[in-house]
This record gives structure tokens, sequence and C-alpha cells, in this order.
């Protein structure tokens, strides 16, 4: 924080000057005046000494060693601290190429010497008034910004829109327009014509060329979002969002709505922000994707992991097996013998089985072309299950089974999921899916003849994948249900709405 000197009634200034003598005289003729004066007789010194203290005015000489008055000017002009104190010039140098360089570093004021003392002196009160003058206009215009703030919260109705407006128009690929209803005239900034592949020249009809640009599939969502937006009466602002064609291929558009209305509701002016979010869009589809492609690294590296702590499990188990057969053999224990080789015999059996499903689980599709027909999906699963597995799986669909993309994936791997634990826990022979759609209304069952289990304790417990399988049932705002009990097989059934 810079020193305040004791008396601030008069003006202070700083003079700079190598010449003692100089000095001397200036500081006579200007504290003769009343003025608050500091020497510094060189220009490290003036430019430490305006550290600690704000001068109102600065009288530099030109020619002093080390560092010259220009560059002196150079370095209080790059500091936002000292960069608006006046500075007059002092020197003998009387080339034209000279006093240009003064004003072009940032002098205010040239005075040759020898210089007249009333002279001086006219000038330093001519720039002390024009400093005075600016810091008076500064503190004006500080006011007019609180009165021009104060007149914004006031106006509460436009308040929010006129900061979203600015926010908009500062946001790459934006623009703004506005609309006054009763006239039915409208205004269209260069941002939005750009975003539109609106001509340069004007258009008698907006919203026909609107018309024609928006997407088909998405033109009468749009019209009735607007129409909307006017007739509720006391709705201020909406956001609406669809897509355009245009020459570089399709957009997606956000268009924020601030509308102003009477004291009976009815819309009189409408402020509009457009903003082309197809790169926002084309990121969160990029970042979407390679989140999944994360979730599958991490899920195969599951598998892996298990899939060498099973056979690593099972090859032991049947070392042991193999001991104890020839330890039978050689005590020509036939009877033990035969029994150890079956269970050597189902072992081996059991390993290639979790092999098997293992590799099945770990060649699981990847993209989303592959379930763009969900039912041949699963049934493409179902069908390498039975050859990989030797379980019997069937599929079973009733009624048009459209699903949106998110409701693919989700059924998908809820299905996968279910499988997997009829295949792995549930030692079961037969696998039956059902898909049944009535209108909007679908439900998924996955059905085996396993050994079953207690769900109330498996959930509890968190095994068996069922908190996956929720999860995704709520992706769907759906309903999970699990019907399930020791020895009596199991269904998993999903209902929904899409």
């Amino acid at each position: 924080m810079n020193e305040m000197d004791t008396d601030n009634s008069n003006p202070s200034i700083l003079i700079v000057d190598d010449i003692p003598a100089n000095l001397h005289f200036l500081l006579q003729v200007l504290s003769a005046e009343g003025y608050q004066v500091r020497p510094a007789n060189n220009g490290k010194a003036a430019l430490q000494l305006v550290e600690r203290i704000t001068p109102d005015l600065i009288i530099l000489d030109i020619q002093m060693p080390e560092m010259d008055g220009f560059e002196v000017c150079r370095q209080l002009k790059a500091n936002p601290a000292s960069r608006d104190i006046p500075v007059i010039f002092l020197s003998a140098l009387k080339e034209s190429a000279d006093i240009v360089t003064a004003f072009e570093v940032g002098g205010v004021d040239y005075v040759q010497k020898p210089f007249i003392a009333e002279e001086l002196l006219a000038r330093v009160r001519t720039q002390l008034s024009l400093h005075e003058f600016r810091q008076q206009l500064a503190v004006q215009n500080h006011q007019l910004q609180q009165e021009i703030s104060e007149r914004i919260q006031i106006e509460a109705a436009l308040k929010e829109n006129e900061q979203r407006l600015d926010l908009a128009l500062s946001t790459a690929k934006a623009g703004a327009w506005t609309l006054d209803v009763p006239k039915n005239t409208s205004w269209w900034d260069e941002n939005v014509r750009g975003i539109f592949g609106y001509k340069s020249e004007p258009l008698n009809n907006y919203a026909d060329h609107w018309q024609s640009v928006v997407h088909p599939d998405d033109r009468q969502m749009a019209l009735t979002a607007f129409k909307q937006a006017f007739e509720t009466t006391d709705l201020e602002r909406t956001a609406i969002e669809y897509r355009i064609r245009s020459d570089s291929g399709e957009k997606h558009i956000l268009e924020q709505l601030f509308i102003q209305r009477d004291k009976t509701g009815q819309a009189i002016r409408t402020i509009g922000l457009t903003q082309d979010i197809s790169e926002i869009k084309a990121s969160e589809a990029l970042l979407v994707e390679q989140q999944k492609k994360l979730a599958t690294i991490d899920e195969r590296q599951r598998l892996a992991r298990d899939l060498h702590d099973s056979v690593a499990q099972s090859i032991h188990s049947q070392v042991l097996f193999s001991k104890t057969l020839v330890a039978a053999l050689d005590r020509e224990d036939y009877a033990r013998a035969q029994q150890v080789a079956g269970f050597l015999s189902d072992s081996a059996r059991q390993s290639i089985k979790e092999m098997r499903l293992m590799l099945f689980e770990m060649s699981q599709p990847e993209d989303d072309e592959t379930l763009l027909d969900l039912p041949q999906a699963i049934e493409t699963r179902l069908q390498a299950v039975e050859i990989r597995s030797g379980l019997e799986a069937s599929l079973h669909v009733s009624g048009a089974t459209k699903f949106n993309a998110t409701w693919r994936e989700n059924l998908y791997w809820l299905t996968m999921e279910a499988l997997n634990n009829a295949l792995k826990h549930a030692q079961a022979e037969r696998v039956a899916v059902n898909l049944i759609a009535d209108g909007k209304h679908f439900t998924l069952e996955i059905k085996d003849d396993g050994v079953g289990f207690d769900p109330i304790e498996t959930t509890i417990s968190g095994g068996m994948g069922l908190g996956t399988m929720r999860s995704r049932a709520e992706a769907l705002n759906g309903i999970l249900t699990i019907e399930s009990a020791p020895e009596t097989g199991t269904i998993v059934r999903f209902r929904g709405v899409q």
C-alpha cells in the first residue's frame, strides 16, 4: 500500500533530475506555490519513491545517466499503479524527434530548458487541473455505474434476461434476437444469421426461413414449444433444443427465451439467445463412448482375473484328485479310484464350462450398431451360450419391440447379467427369455431352472450382480423384481414404460 502524504489539501509533485541545482530551483519554485514536493536525483530512485507514494504529477528530466527519462516514463506507464500519473518532461533537447518520443512514451507535456518559472507553473497548474478533472470524472463514472446497477436491479423482469444475453453473446457460436410481439417486428444479430444460414441482405420473413431449415423430425416439437412459451402467461423464461439442416451439415441448436409480459400476462417483448451446441453434443457423445470403452476394458480385465483364478483353482483341485487317484491305484483300491476318477472328470467338465462362459462374457458386443435390433442381439447371444455351455436357451418375443438407444443398451445388459448368473451360479440347464411389448409398456423376463437363492439375503450382500441390474432398471425408470428360492429356479422380471 502506498504511503499517504501528511497534508492532503495540496497536490503532491515528484521532481526528477540528476543535477542538484535544477532540483533545488524546482523545489523552491514549486514549494513557494504550496505544492508538496518530493525530489529524486535519478530514474531508479524515482521509481522506488513512486512505489511508496502516489504523486499527483511528475516533472521528469530526459537526459540522466543509467536510466533516461524516456525509460522511466515507460516503466511508470507499464505499472497499473502509476500509469495514470501525468508526466511533464524537462529537457534542453530541441529536436522534434525527441519531443515526439516524449509524447509516445506517455508524457502529457514538454518544457524546454532553460524554462521560465511562470511558464512552468502555468503548465503544472493545467496538468494538475486536468488530472483532478479525470479523477472526478472517474468518480462520477463509478457513481453512474452504481446508478445503472441499481436501475437494473429495480427492473427485475429484465435483470436475468440481460445477464444471460451478455453471457450468451460472450460464448462462441451464440447470438441474440429480439421480437416486439404487438408490432410483430424482429431483430437478428449477425451471429444468428450465420447459425441459420441467413443471407446478408434483409429477409422479408425470418419465420418462414427458420421453419425451412429446422430438421423435419424436430419442426413440430419446436413450433409447439415456442407457442406454449408465448401462451403460458406466468412463464418468463424457457429453453428449447432442436436440430437444423445447413450447408455444413446438421446442427444442434439451443434457444433460450426471456419473455417480458404486461400486467395481464400477455407477451409484449422477447429476447432470444441462440447457441450452436453441436460441438458440445459431439463432445458429450465422445465422452459417453469413451466411458463405455473404459467400462468394457475394466470388465474384460475383471473377467481375465476371474479366468485366471478359476483356472488356477481348477488345476489345483485336479492335481489333488490326480494324486488321490494314483494313491488309490497303488493300494489297488479300485472302488476309491473309480470314485476319485469321477470327481476328476466332473472337475474337468466344470472347468471347461466356466472357461467357455468367461470367453463368452469377454466376447460381448462393444458398439451400439450390434444392438440396433435388440431381439436379434439377444438371440445371437443365446445361441452362443447353447454352443459353448450346453445350456438350453430360448427367446420369446411378443408385440412391437422398438426401443431407443438407452432402452436397447440397458435391457440388453440386464439380460446378459441375468444370463451370466444362470450360467455361473444357478447351475441351470434351461433358460427362457421373454420380451413382451404392449403399446408403450414393456416386460422383460429371464427364467432359469437352477438351484435358486434367497433374493433378500443376496440383495443385502450385493452379490450376483443384483446391484448392477437394479441400476439399469432405475436408469429406465422401471421396476425390477426377482422371484427365487433355494431349489426352485429364478425369475428376473423388469417392467417399464418407454
